[in-house]
C-alpha cells in the first residue's frame, strides 16, 4: 500500500485539487462505475465483504451527487430523483448481493457519464460524431410508485445536460471519494473505470 506522501498519491491529490467542478463530476462518475464493476466481480466470486464495500463506495458517490445537485433548476431536480432511485436500488442490491440491480444502476451511471463527457467536450468546442439517439430512460422512484411520479435521464448526445446542475461539487466534498477511486488502481482498464479522458 502506498503511503499518503508517495509521489503517486501527491499527484492524485493535485489532480483532484486542481480539477474544475465539471471534471470532478466526471471523476465521480468514473469512480462509481469502477466500484460497481468491482462489486459485480466480487458477487461472482462470492466475496461478500468486498461486494459490500464496493457497493457502499458507489452509494457514497451517488449520495454526494444528491447533496450537491441544484434542485432549483428542472434538470437538477430530475437528476436528484434519478440519483435517489439509484441509491435506493444500490441499497437493495447490497442487501441481496444482486447482480441484476447492480447492472441496472451501472447502465444508468454510464449513460449519465457519457452524456456529461459529451457536454464537457462541447463546452470546450470539441464535437463528437453524431450517434444514434438513445431512448429516454424513464425511472419510477420507489418512493413515488403510488402516485406514478417519474424522473427522466437524458440521452447520450449531451444536448439536455445543464452543466450548472452539478456546479456545487467542490474539492472538499468530492476529495475523499475521488481520491480513493483514483488511488486504488493507477492502471485501470476502460471496462472498470473510465478516467483516462476526463481532463
Amino acid at each position: 500500500m502506498q503511503s499518503p506522501s508517495s509521489p503517486a498519491n501527491q499527484y492524485l491529490a493535485n489532480k483532484v485539487m486542481t480539477a474544475s467542478p465539471q471534471e470532478l463530476t466526471l471523476m465521480l462518475y468514473d469512480g462509481c462505475i469502477k466500484f460497481l464493476n468491482r462489486a459485480l466481480i466480487a458477487i461472482d466470486n462470492e466475496e461478500i465483504e468486498e461486494a459490500h464495500k464496493s457497493l457502499v463506495k458507489a452509494q457514497n458517490i451517488i449520495e454526494e451527487f444528491m447533496i450537491v445537485v441544484d434542485r432549483k433548476i428542472e434538470i437538477g431536480n430530475n437528476l436528484f430523483l434519478l440519483y435517489d432511485y439509484m441509491y435506493r436500488r444500490l441499497v437493495e442490491a447490497n442487501i441481496k448481493k444482486d447482480k441484476d440491480i447492480t447492472n441496472e444502476v451501472l447502465g444508468l451511471i454510464r449513460e449519465l457519464r457519457d452524456s456529461w463527457k459529451i457536454a464537457m467536450d462541447k463546452s470546450k468546442g470539441i464535437y463528437h460524431e453524431p450517434v444514434p439517439e438513445a431512448p429516454v430512460v424513464t425511472v419510477t422512484s420507489p418512493a413515488d410508485l403510488n402516485n406514478e411520479q417519474t424522473s427522466e435521464a437524458t440521452g447520450t448526445d449531451g444536448e439536455n445536460i445543464d452543466m450548472s446542475a452539478n456546479e456545487n461539487i467542490s474539492t472538499e466534498t468530492a476529495n475523499e471519494n475521488v481520491s480513493e477511486s483514483l488511488n486504488e488502481d493507477t492502471n485501470v482498464t476502460p471496462n472498470e473505470g473510465e478516467t483516462s479522458d476526463n481532463v
